[in-house]
């Protein structure tokens, strides 16, 4: 099928979007691979937040956990 990107206006700044996030990542919901590429900085990015010099990956993820955790998100789809 076709990909459509939806726009969604952020609430709050960055450490506090993924705050509201670290007891689903703490009690490990979130499950990365063993082994990619991506993932070493990945996971540096993560561990360095928010005193690292990126944090858009990390934005993502808490983008993403907001729109995954929220009733309206697609029901077909099921991540936790």
């Amino acid at each position: 099928g076709n990909l459509r990107p939806i726009s969604i206006h952020p609430k709050g700044d960055k450490l506090t979007r993924m705050v509201a996030h670290t007891a689903i990542l703490e009690a490990g919901y979130v499950h990365l691979p063993e082994s990619a590429g991506w993932l070493p900085d990945f996971q540096t990015e993560m561990l360095l937040f928010p005193r690292g010099s990126h944090d858009d990956q990390v934005d993502s993820v808490s983008q993403f956990l907001t729109w995954v955790t929220q009733p309206q998100a697609n029901p077909q789809i099921r991540f936790l």
